[in-house]
């Protein structure tokens, strides 16, 4: 089963128009339980139905998970640089879900913000090339991009860059996992 079913998860409007005759249609109910049968943990479940069938709920469950599971390793990096009486626990949480929530957008939506995917942006007197994505349409995440994003200086960004990463590998591996479990690679 492809990961992009789970979109069928997603609520339609009413349609007017008759339905299939055919009984072979994969229903919302089907793809619920085809994933309830596959052993996925909660987050793994979260993050596929975030990813395929962009549920806000289920991402906010996802950022919350996450939030838990690494606000002692990033209090454990600021003791570590002899950072944490320079912050705030309210700067500290901000920065932590800043960082989670980068994070989730660069494994969950790869296209381009700037040009919406397309590759391109067009205005009424010419086409232009998107730099953010190199013409591909899906946005180019460097770590100049990433700090740029989050707000942060380039010796700011340099003390959490591993955090972040980690974060995101963490991120990625959950994927992965999901992904695997379900068939789909």
């Amino acid at each position: 089963m492809k990961a992009e079913i789970i979109k069928l998860l997603t609520a339609k409007s009413m349609s007017l128009e008759p339905s299939s005759k055919n009984h072979d249609a994969v229903l919302p109910e089907d793809i619920a339980h085809y994933l309830g049968t596959r052993g996925l943990s909660g987050v793994e479940y979260n993050l596929l139905v975030a990813k395929y069938a962009d549920n806000s709920k289920a991402r906010s469950l996802i950022s919350q998970e996450l939030y838990y599971q690494t606000y002692n390793n990033f209090i454990n990096l600021l003791k570590d640089k002899k950072l944490q009486h320079k912050t705030t626990i309210g700067h500290q949480r901000s920065l932590i879900q800043k960082f989670i929530n980068l994070a989730m957008r660069e494994v969950i939506e790869n296209a381009c913000p700037i040009c919406n995917g397309k590759g391109f942006i067009a205005n009424l007197s010419q086409i232009t090339k998107c730099v953010h994505c190199d013409n591909s349409g899906n946005f180019i995440y460097d770590d100049n991009n990433r700090r740029e994003m989050i707000g942060l200086t380039r010796k700011n960004y340099s003390i959490y860059k591993d955090f972040y990463h980690n974060l995101l590998e963490k991120l990625q591996n959950i994927e992965i996992s999901a992904l695997s479990k379900i068939g789909d690679t």
